[in-house]
């Protein structure tokens, strides 16, 4: 599972792992070891929305705020084929129309296998799909464990982008098996 929240301090008292002990310098922690009631209580406590890996969302909201952070679990081991001209335009542009709206205000990818949180530069997101299909070359990394993509959004969420969001993460997920399979050095 995955988990996108704010608040550091409780995840750390909860679980010290490698991922997190990685990741404590930021704002953002990512584990894919808490166990599914954690995760209720974290996203009850810090009104999140919480993508699970197998694509379900859990929103959890107040009134007052909501979480600063899309997160967008990638498996690049799902079944699937080499991906149609069409769809990889329509994944491009779906990304594209996304990152370039300025309703988010930074892109992170992190690899749950090599953890790491970086982010991603201008001239990196232009080429698309492309870069997120690459973001695991990137890392130097088998990503076995999947790819987490985090889109920090400057806005509340709608279920319309929700909705968008998660019906092109198999087609980007494909795309980074494909690219796995062209640079096998990686």
């Amino acid at each position: 599972m995955t988990i996108a929240i704010k608040n550091t301090q409780y995840v750390q008292e909860k679980r010290q792992t490698n991922l997190l002990r990685a990741l404590n310098h930021t704002s953002l922690i990512l584990s894919s070891t808490l166990d599914l009631e954690t995760i209720l209580q974290i996203g009850l406590e810090q009104s999140q929305i919480i993508f699970r890996a197998d694509g379900s969302a859990i929103e959890l909201v107040n009134d007052e705020q909501k979480t600063d952070y899309l997160a967008i679990h990638l498996n690049p081991n799902l079944p699937g084929t080499s991906l149609l001209a069409t769809q990889q335009d329509m994944a491009k542009k779906t990304l594209s129309d996304l990152i370039f709206s300025h309703r988010y205000d930074e892109v992170f990818i992190v690899d749950e296998n090599n953890p790491a949180l970086f982010p991603v530069q201008q001239t990196l997101l232009e080429t698309g799909i492309e870069a997120l299909a690459l973001a695991p070359l990137i890392l130097g990394s088998d990503v076995k464990g999947g790819v987490v993509v985090l889109f920090k959004k400057s806005h509340a969420y709608t279920s319309e982008e929700i909705d968008l969001l998660l019906s092109i993460t198999h087609i980007v997920s494909l795309a980074i098996q494909n690219a796995m399979k062209r640079c096998p050095n990686g």
